[in-house]
């Protein structure tokens, strides 16, 4: 999932600009990504990007890295940004808990969305679910002192 294939609807130069790619086990360095030393807000698994477009416009101040499976909602996302002229969102292509644990500095996040993640409800499938006691030491370690972490869900199971 690391190489991104270009899209044939955006230029290969927009993607390039929003896409993050981190080298292998290093940590990013989010101020030379976004230019600045905002405060960092992360969405998981952020689908087509409406509540990431969103919550970019709301708050321009604060920078937003979405993290998404799926290579043609990426480029959904971006298509999005990129019409939009939003400058403080960058995405990541690959597995959210991978790309967190590998490649955040220790209390480097001020808030983190995951909302609607699937449920995986068949007891086979719960080894796909996100929500470990790894992730959650992970979230312990990147995320500030004060930070926030929203989960919304609509399968009483999964909550």
């Amino acid at each position: 999932m690391d190489k991104i294939v270009s899209s044939k609807r955006i230029p290969e130069e927009v993607i390039n600009h929003y896409i993050i790619k981190p080298e292998v086990k290093s940590k990013i360095d989010l101020t030379s990504i976004f230019s600045n030393e905002n405060n960092v807000k992360i969405d998981i698994g952020c689908g087509n990007g409406h509540f990431l477009v969103d919550m970019a416009k709301q708050f321009p101040d604060a920078n937003f890295i979405g993290i998404e499976l799926k290579y043609y909602r990426v480029c959904k996302c971006i298509s999005k940004f990129s019409k939009r002229d939003i400058e403080n969102v960058r995405m990541y292509h690959g597995d959210a808990g991978s790309f967190l644990e590998n490649h955040f500095h220790t209390n480097s996040i001020d808030e983190l969305y995951y909302n609607f993640p699937d449920p995986w409800p068949k007891r086979r499938h719960h080894k796909k679910r996100l929500f470990t006691p790894k992730f959650l030491d992970t979230l312990a370690r990147i995320m500030k002192k004060d930070a926030i972490f929203t989960c919304a869900t609509d399968h009483k199971d999964y909550l």
